[in-house]
């Protein structure tokens, strides 16, 4: 990195998800995480499912079955598992080989099934996918104040199995002429190592908010789609140890005795296209016309993510204290999809 800081970009892509971060290096163990972004619908299931459906033509050309057609059972699950895990190992096959092929004995209806695919074919099937990439990068190298450049970027950190695959490295080099692709380390480790690192504490790492986290505020054209009224911007870093931001608001009709505060992450418009985080509420408040009671609503970030969101009513005591745990608080993609589901059942209901 010379005497001035390194310019990191790490390219975190995994079975599921693509994460992007921009980190400035001083030094050797001092790091400042400039901006994040990502996808949470991206990753190498994605091309899994792409080579599935590919060999469901295949099949039903060679053997004359139509597997999607086929009754739900067991006999239709147990082909899709055999052919799922047969499309995951053609992908690693085909991330170091020209060509490569399996076969699948007994596989449905006493039908034996051998499937083949070389690289060109591979890298064309899977390339509208890999092109997503582009997009939280582009939005990575934004968010970084001022805005950056992509020739600005001295390293890619590889990271996450997907990051392997070929066509994925050209992709980056494209964006990234002339910048160095790092994979020193086993992609499939650095999340490990990582994490080791920085439970040590023998780092000085500067974190952000990866997102925006806001409250639904209401819209009053539209009275089924709240706003998402933004309380903490992404990017905003996390220093000495955690950030406080608050915003006031008041009650939005007239007689008006609760108030209900409903968090989000994200950066969409509306409430509801966002993840939502949890839903909290006041009651007693004074029933006074609307506009006339004013609520501050606080929301603190802490270094590991832990998000604390705080509502006072002025002038009546009430008050509301609340945890909960950003995406930068390490959730699973378990627990993403359990957020969506919410959000759909929440959205459904209203």
């Amino acid at each position: 990195g010379g005497e001035g800081p390194t310019t990191l970009l790490v390219f975190d892509f995994g079975g599921g998800t693509l994460d992007v971060t921009v980190m400035e290096l001083r030094g050797e163990m001092s790091f400042r995480v400039r901006s994040t972004d990502g996808d949470l619908r991206l990753g190498g299931e994605d091309i899994d499912a792409a080579l599935v459906k590919y060999f469901l033509r295949d099949i039903k050309e060679k053997c004359g079955v139509d597997l999607e057609a086929m009754e739900e059972g067991r006999k239709k699950s147990k082909a899709f598992k055999q052919l799922s895990q047969a499309c995951a190992r053609l992908k690693v096959d085909l991330s170091r080989m020209q060509e490569s092929d399996f076969c699948l004995d007994d596989f449905v209806e006493d039908h034996t099934f051998e499937g083949r695919m070389d690289k060109e074919t591979f890298d064309r099937l899977v390339d509208p996918i890999v092109q997503r990439i582009r997009g939280p990068i582009d939005r990575a190298l934004q968010k970084v104040h001022g805005g950056m450049r992509a020739i600005d970027v001295d390293q890619v950190l590889l990271v996450g199995g997907s990051s392997r695959i070929p066509r994925v490295q050209e992709v980056l080099r494209d964006i990234f002429p002339g910048t160095e692709l790092c994979r020193r380390i086993n992609p499939d480790e650095a999340i490990v190592i990582g994490a080791a690192i920085e439970a040590s504490r023998s780092v000085d790492l500067i974190d952000v908010v990866p997102r925006p986290l806001s409250i639904a505020t209401a819209n009053h054209s539209d009275r089924s789609r709240s706003f998402a009224t933004q309380i903490v911007a992404a990017c905003t870093p996390i220093v000495d140890g955690g950030i406080t931001f608050t915003e006031c608001f008041a009650n939005s009709r007239d007689g008006q005795d609760c108030v209900t505060i409903r968090v989000c992450e994200g950066e969409a418009e509306f409430f509801d296209d966002n993840l939502r985080l949890g839903v909290f509420e006041i009651t007693g408040i004074p029933p006074r016309p609307r506009g006339e009671v004013e609520i501050r609503v606080a929301m603190t970030v802490d270094a590991d993510g832990i998000l604390s969101v705080s509502a006072v009513v002025e002038g009546t005591g009430q008050t509301l204290d609340a945890t909960v745990v950003t995406s930068k608080g390490r959730m699973s993609e378990s627990q993403i999809e359990d957020k969506r589901r919410e959000n759909r059942e929440f959205a459904s209901s209203g």
